[in-house]
Order: structure tokens, then sequence, then C-alpha cells
């Protein structure tokens, strides 16, 4: 785990890196059709129902070749009963042009930290399932 600011960089054994910044996925690096990098909303616009943003991915595609995808999202709040009292499950529902849709999810806890998430992390790979560590 290295820190920088409000950015934290988690690497595997193999080498592989996520980015996050506030438990929002911006890049990473060794899964393969890498997101080189995404400009996403702040956390606090996460936890905003009925709140809308826009979304821009950008990834290398299957032959090295820059990608770029940018989408209109709406905030929701789903029923959540795992997790710690408190905890509230946020589901960001994207859409682009041309019908392509995706969803990230994020639990967030009473004291505003998202304790898991399921966030895209390009065409190849889908989507990733995180925890941070406390």
């Amino acid at each position: 785990v290295k820190q920088s600011g409000d950015v934290t960089v988690w690497a595997a054994a193999d080498g592989a890196q996520v980015a996050l910044r506030d438990g929002v996925m911006i890049w990473s690096r060794g899964y393969g059709m890498d997101l080189m990098s995404a400009e996403a909303p702040p956390l606090s616009a996460l936890s905003r129902v009925g709140g809308q943003h826009s979304r821009v991915y950008h990834w290398l595609d299957g032959s090295d070749k820059p990608v770029s995808q940018s989408f209109s999202c709406s905030i929701s709040q789903e029923p959540y009963t795992n997790g710690a009292p408190g905890d509230r499950h946020f589901v960001e529902a994207c859409m682009a042009s041309g019908g392509v849709a995706l969803t990230n999810d994020f639990v967030i806890n009473r004291k505003g930290r998202i304790v898991e998430s399921r966030q895209w992390l390009s065409p190849m790979v889908g989507m990733m399932y995180l925890e941070p560590a406390n």
C-alpha cells in the first residue's frame, strides 16, 4: 500500500496495481486492457441520492490503442442489511451513447468511507470487487 494525498495504490504480489481516490478507482496496471485513468466523481457525489454526474474512462484496447468513453450517471440507494449498522448501499448507474451501460456499487459507512465496492475496470476485466483494509 502506497499513499499519496487522497490516492491509495494497492499492489498484488504479482505486481498488478489499482489506485483509489477516497475508495473510487481511478487507474489500474497489470490486469490487461488497463484503466489508464478515470475522470470519476468525488466520494461525496456517490452518496447523493438523485445526484447526476459524468464519468470518463480511458483504457487501452487489445492492441494498446487508447480508448475513451463518456458516461452520464445517476445515484440511487438500495436496501442494505449486511455489514455494520449505519452502512448504506449506493448504486451508480451509468449510460453512454450507443446504449453502453455499467453499474458501480458502493457501501459507505456512517463515517463516510467506502467499506466495499464493485467497480468497473475495463471491457476485458469487467468488474472488480474491492474491500479496503482498515
